[in-house]
């Protein structure tokens, strides 16, 4: 049966920094399980290094040695691979798959192919590294590893693999670079008395030619640096040249308003830090974001409606209490004016007996087909002779002494002083 090798399970701790564990697998050829580990070395063994780094020049050539352990109760034969390496996005290193063809630093290796090692004991194994003449100053990953097949489920086999990296850096001109990119949305609350969160997506890549390490901070403020805060991102230990990692972010209690700008920064410096302590440029990059405070407009929207409902039953019954007001009047003024022409009769009745009284009169009757018709006629008072002789009326022969013309003129004060009292009540409820 032809088994299909897929992509290698992880170093178990083969890239670590610490002294490398040994890794473990059930062989295809046997139920006993295989434990082993993989080391740098010297020509007389492990040399208590976690992984090799080497600073080189182009075209110079590195003799290195490796060592595989054997934990197991048995013989085991171990295939033996470089290939390209790299840092996966949770900082660990790796080395490309056995299906993925190598460009970089795993194809400058040269190491024999397999190596049988007995049960309980190891084997140091030599390699070489050939820089190229055109090798590109600045870091070069690779990784070197000793692997078993194992079977799986159905016809498929895996791959074990347990080794170490294998660092270069080139001489010439190191040019360390970072660059950042930030995206950001705002989720508000529903409750609009609680502020919402900032969710931010940014990538933090490696455009430079060293490895470096960087710590992004991310901060996040209203229009004119309203409200600002800003939170630390996830600490980046190590990143290859090209490579680019992405992280999502929220940062919370951040109210809508209208606007948000959102900054992501990373200081970045050289790995290991030792090797270039130059202060370096940091990586900078802002997104603005729209924060529709949704649940607060629809507060301030109810509240419009409740003031401007208030304002127009306000004037409704404004409107209401001056019509009232208008009918009262007008009901004042009409019965004013009745009472004013009941006043004005009775006040020219007592103007007419006054004159009557303060003046001869001369007064016929006569009883014709159409009633009884009065004739009156009033007639002017001749100044009194000095004789004491007393005037009459001419029909009625009645006798006018001083006393009656002075109750005429009072009662003809009287009924002038009434009429203009009438007119001035009439005339109040329009003021």
């Amino acid at each position: 049966m032809r088994w299909r090798s897929l992509l290698a399970t992880a170093f178990a701790a083969a890239f670590a920094v610490a002294p490398l564990a040994p890794g473990s697998a059930m062989a295809d050829d046997d139920t006993s399980t295989v434990s082993w580990s993989v080391r740098p070395s010297s020509a007389d063994g492990p040399d208590g290094r976690a992984w090799i780094e080497l600073d080189v020049d182009p075209g110079e050539e590195v003799a290195e040695h490796l060592s595989v352990f054997n934990y197991g109760d048995r013989d085991v034969d171990f295939r033996l691979s470089a290939a390209d390496g790299y840092f996966t996005e949770t900082g660990r290193f790796n080395m490309l798959p056995a299906d993925h063809e190598s460009v970089d630093a795993g194809t400058w290796i040269s190491l024999q192919t397999s190596v049988s090692v007995p049960a309980k004991s190891g084997v140091t194994v030599p390699f070489t590294i050939s820089v190229p003449e055109n090798a590109t100053p600045g870091d070069h990953l690779a990784g070197v590893a000793a692997s078993i097949s194992s079977a799986g489920s159905g016809n498929v086999a895996v791959e074990s693999r347990v080794g170490f990296r294998v660092l270069s850096r080139v001489s010439g001109e190191l040019q360390p670079a970072l660059t950042a990119y930030v995206l950001a949305t705002y989720e508000g609350s529903v409750n609009p008395f609680e502020p919402g969160t900032a969710v931010v997506d940014y990538a933090i890549s490696n455009t430079g030619n060293t490895r470096l390490a960087a710590t992004p901070v991310i901060a996040v403020s209203g229009p004119f640096g309203a409200f600002a805060q800003s939170i630390p991102g996830d600490a980046i230990d190590e990143m290859g040249p090209g490579e680019t990692r992405t992280f999502r972010v929220e940062v919370p209690d951040v109210w809508p308003l209208g606007l948000l700008s959102v900054d992501v920064s990373a200081d970045p410096h050289v790995v290991p830090a030792e090797s270039d302590t130059t202060p370096l440029p940091a990586a900078q990059s802002t997104a603005l974001t729209a924060a529709i405070p949704w649940s607060q407009l629809v507060v301030v929207l109810v509240v419009v409606l409740l003031v401007w409902w208030w304002r127009r039953d306000r004037r409704r019954l404004r409107r209401d209490l001056q019509r009232q007001v208008a009918e009262a009047r007008e009901q004042v003024r009409t019965e004013g004016e009745g009472r004013a022409s009941v006043g004005v009769g009775i006040a020219a009745v007592i103007v007419a007996v006054g004159l009557i009284l303060a003046v001869p009169v001369s007064a016929t009757a006569d009883t014709g087909a159409d009633g009884i018709v009065i004739d009156i006629e009033i007639q002017p008072v001749e100044p009194p002779e000095r004789a004491s002789t007393v005037p009459r009326l001419p029909a009625t022969g009645a006798e006018i002494d001083a006393w009656t013309i002075a109750a005429g003129g009072t009662l003809s004060a009287l009924g002038v002083l009434l009429v203009a009292s009438r007119r001035r009540r009439t005339a109040a409820p329009d003021r």
